[in-house]
């Protein structure tokens, strides 16, 4: 074969390929939306098309419901921190210290000194006590420098009382009428909260209840 028949031959084939191609490519864009519409023609895809917008619809109607709802919730944080604010302070039970020593005992006039950090029967000093001391010099109790106490207006002095309590002022003498009720409570130089109640007093001896807490 001549290589001009040669080279005629060959753009027939390529004539022949490309126009097969352009063929195929007409037969697919008619079946396919065929194939579609046999495919959909119980309407699967159109109703779950519809399925689809009412979803996207619910959901975005939850969003806003859900976002009105967090405003709603910052709104009562913000309130019920200022409730808190403007409620007193209260000691949860759980919170509570343990008592560090209690005794019921009796100061004689210019006595022993006590020694509210012990823990020794009836509050002994074992040695000479540089803070939160106690005595009686027949008129009044005396506390070391440093020693606060308030007098509870209602309620019995207790560790939850007398942490919750405001209004301490630095004393250097207690006043055994006003220690006759259950009242007052003392604040110490190492932060412990003691209870004091006298029981009886004169001119000699006063005998007293202490408690202190850890």
């Amino acid at each position: 074969m001549k290589r001009s028949e040669f080279r005629t031959s060959l753009m027939g084939w390529r004539a022949a390929l490309i126009t097969l191609a352009a063929a195929v490519i007409s037969f697919a864009a008619v079946l396919i939306p065929l194939v579609n519409t046999v495919v959909d023609r119980d309407g699967t895809i159109a109703v779950r098309d519809q399925r689809i917008d009412e979803l996207e619809q619910e959901l975005d109607s939850a969003n806003a419901k859900l976002e009105v709802r967090q405003e709603v919730i910052s709104e009562l944080r913000e309130e019920n921190q200022e409730l808190r604010a403007a409620l007193p302070y209260t000691v949860a039970a759980e919170d509570v210290h343990d008592i560090r020593a209690t005794a019921t005992l009796t100061l004689a006039k210019r006595g022993d000194t006590l020694d509210l950090n012990s823990t020794l029967p009836n509050f002994d000093a074992g040695d000479f006590v540089y803070s939160d001391a106690l005595s009686y010099d027949g008129e009044t109790l005396d506390v070391s420098y440093g020693v606060s106490s308030v007098v509870l207006a209602s309620g019995n002095a207790d560790y939850a009382t007398c942490a919750a309590a405001t209004g301490w002022a630095k004393k250097s003498s207690l006043d055994p009428h006003v220690l006759e009720a259950p009242t007052t409570c003392v604040r110490l130089q190492s932060e412990r909260y003691a209870a004091v109640q006298v029981l009886r007093y004169d001119a000699n001896s006063v005998d007293l209840t202490i408690t202190v807490w850890e």
